[in-house]
């Protein structure tokens, strides 16, 4: 099985990388909250003290296979799973067999779904996918911008995806792509500027 993995059972690769990823990923969760009600910055806060063993953050273009709920299924690119998602691997995990992950959301919501290796060739979220795009409404063309960890509280497997909106949805007036919230207002996503918070990670964390 694709994996990369220590003698002892727990994720390998280099722990700088992951302690990176895991800060700009809670850097763009804390910015995501700075004009959210007080129910969602609590989940986000519970989230951003979850999060342990952090690889990310990777983009997939969101195709119009992935939002169809009779496929119900979200189309990984293999290299991005095996540089991001793999090495967080421990040895009772198989993804051929499928296994049991979470999906969260910027708001802190949480989506059960499947990770699984399909046929030898693609790997994909599936099952509780479709409850993912009903909240939160990804158009094809838009950019799911994502980050896979280990929950410090139960182990499991998560992955983080944020939805941003492309150029064809709508770009405000400084160029910046626009996201629209559940309701259909237009906001500004925050972790757009996840470049910047990388450079900055070590003293917005």
């Amino acid at each position: 099985m694709e994996r990369s993995q220590s003698q002892s059972g727990m994720p390998s690769g280099d722990p700088t990388v992951g302690e990176e990823a895991k800060e700009v990923l809670q850097a763009s969760l804390c910015l995501s909250i700075l004009t959210q009600k007080p129910p969602v910055v609590q989940r986000v806060n519970a989230l951003i003290d979850c999060i342990g063993p952090c690889r990310g953050p990777f983009e997939k273009q969101v195709k119009a296979s992935d939002l169809r709920e009779q496929q119900n299924r979200l189309l990984l690119q293999k290299a991005n799973v095996r540089e991001f998602v793999l090495p967080l691997l421990r040895e009772d995990d198989d993804p051929k067999q499928g296994m049991a992950v979470t999906a969260f959301d910027m708001e802190g919501e949480a989506f059960p779904v499947r990770f699984k290796l399909w046929c030898s060739k693609v790997y994909v979220l599936m099952s509780g996918w479709k409850e993912f795009v009903r909240k939160n409404r990804p158009k094809e063309s838009d950019i799911l911008q994502m980050w896979a960890f280990r929950d410090v509280r139960t182990e499991g497997l998560c992955f983080l995806i944020a939805v941003r909106r492309s150029k064809v949805a709508g770009q405000s007036a400084d160029g910046s792509t626009s996201v629209e919230d559940p309701k259909g207002d237009r906001v500004s996503p925050a972790v757009s500027h996840s470049s910047s918070v990388a450079s900055h990670s070590n003293s917005n964390v």
